[in-house]
C-alpha cells in the first residue's frame, strides 16, 4: 500500500509543478478520485487509445483539445460532466493575450 501511496504522492507533486488549463486539470482530479486511482495507461486503452495517449495529451499537449467523442467515453467512465473535459474558445490558457 505504500508503493501505491508514494506513487501517487509523486505524481501529484509532479503535477504541482505544471501550468495546466481547466480540461486537463478536471481530468487529472476525476482519474486521481478513482478508488484505486486510475493510470493514464489503463484510461487509454478503455478509450481505445494507445497506452500514451493519455499522457501525451497531459504533459505534452497533444492532442491540443480532446476529441468529443472521447470527452463523453472519459466523462462517463470517470462520473463526471463532459463539459468539465471540453475546451472553451475563452479559456485563458488557449488565449495568451493578456
Amino acid at each position: 500500500m505504500d508503493r501505491v501511496k508514494s506513487k501517487t504522492e509523486s505524481v501529484n507533486e509532479r503535477d504541482a509543478d505544471r501550468d495546466y488549463d481547466a480540461p486537463r486539470m478536471a481530468l487529472r482530479a476525476a482519474m486521481v478520485k478513482q478508488t484505486p486511482p486510475m493510470t493514464l495507461k489503463q484510461a487509454s486503452r478503455a478509450i481505445g487509445r494507445n497506452d500514451a495517449y493519455l499522457h501525451q495529451y497531459l504533459y505534452r499537449g497533444s492532442p491540443r483539445y480532446l476529441p468529443e467523442a472521447l470527452r463523453y467515453q472519459l466523462a462517463e467512465m470517470l462520473a463526471v460532466d463532459q463539459a468539465t473535459l471540453a475546451h472553451h474558445p475563452d479559456d485563458s490558457h488557449t488565449a495568451r493575450h493578456h
